[in-house]
């Protein structure tokens, strides 16, 4: 057996396991990161700095198009929890 075939064997061997027990891995994914802070972290730091910046794009956009108005309602509400930001 090459070596590729016996890599290509414990791949589908490991993820028929993982799927004996849950079928959407993703899940399982997520789990383990909540069972570990750093792992939470590690994935929810770039994920939080692409959700602001996706913010700050599309404002940027809307003041744009919009004018006077939009910027208006920017100053008088919170970016995304009332009270908080």
């Amino acid at each position: 057996m090459a070596v590729s075939d016996q890599m290509e064997f414990a791949a589908e061997s490991a993820a028929a396991a993982a799927q004996r027990v849950v079928r959407r891995l993703a899940f399982l994914g997520v789990a383990l990161c909540l069972a570990n802070w750093w792992s939470l972290l590690l994935i929810m730091v770039p994920v939080l700095w692409a959700f602001g910046r996706r913010m700050s794009v599309e404002e940027s956009a809307l003041a744009n198009a919009l004018g006077a108005p939009y910027i208006q309602y920017m100053g008088r509400t919170k970016r995304l929890a009332p009270l908080i930001y």
